[in-house]
């Protein structure tokens, strides 16, 4: 089971508790909140509470192999959030951290180049 993307949210936590799921499955789900949450924020310009969540959400998920891309999404998220507040060192940050796990992180490029015009 893949939680971290799934619509699962407290339910898919209960049923992974419930099925004994390792550490990692239960933190992917946590990690699937945080996203949630972080995502709902950024889209509704609450951006403290989005970096919040996004951050949350990097302390829940794996941090193995397999995850890199899952975990450079959620990077670009919360370096678009610092950038909405201005914060452009801790956005760049984020931009680089989501390349550096995912080079192939388009929107993440996009948003560094973005920054850098500023």
């Amino acid at each position: 089971m893949y939680f971290f993307k799934g619509k699962l949210g407290l339910a898919g936590l209960a049923l992974a508790l419930g099925l004994g799921l390792s550490m990692a499955g239960c933190a992917m789900v946590m990690g699937d909140i945080h996203y949630n949450r972080g995502r709902s924020a950024l889209n509704n310009s609450n951006y403290e509470g989005a970096v919040a969540a996004f951050t949350s959400s990097l302390n829940s998920a794996p941090n193995s192999p397999g995850f890199e891309a899952v975990r450079s999404n959620t990077l670009n998220r919360r370096g678009e959030a610092h950038a909405a507040m201005g914060n452009y060192g801790s956005a760049i940050a984020d931009f680089n951290a989501a390349l550096s796990l995912n080079p192939n992180n388009n929107a993440a490029r996009d948003n560094l180049a973005r920054i850098r015009g500023h």
